[in-house]
This record gives structure tokens, sequence and C-alpha cells, in this order.
């Protein structure tokens, strides 16, 4: 299952709703990983804080994206 929370605004709370749900899937056994495409980075720094052993990945380009989310 992919999760995506997108908006073209900032500051609507992509990064925080992406966080907290991917720690609460964490913390419930499921098997979670994180891709960033935010430029701030800001949920890789937070997850980092949250729970050290979900696997955080960033991306800048769509070829990145699709690249690391395959490989997710």
């Amino acid at each position: 299952m992919k999760l995506v929370f997108a908006n073209s605004k900032g500051g609507v709370g992509k990064s925080t709703l992406a966080v907290h749900c991917a720690v609460w899937l964490h913390d419930h056994g499921f098997r979670v990983a994180v891709l960033d495409l935010d430029k701030q980075r800001s949920s890789s720094v937070w997850i980092a804080e949250a729970e050290p052993k979900i696997t955080v990945r960033t991306a800048d380009t769509p070829e990145e994206c699709l690249s690391e989310a395959q490989e997710l």
C-alpha cells in the first residue's frame, strides 16, 4: 500500500501528517518507509528523531522519485 500526502500549497500539514501516520503504522507493526520529496526535508528530519527504524529516502526529480519508490 502506498499513501501520498500531496498539495501544491505549502504549510497545509503534509509533512506533519506523513510523519505521524508513518510512526503510527510502524508502532502497529507495519513495515514503513518514507519518501520525502519536499525541498525542506522536514519529514526526513522528524522521522529520524521520532523513529530511527523507519527507512527514509529523498528525491529531487520525477525520475528519482520513481526509482526510489520502486526500490522501497
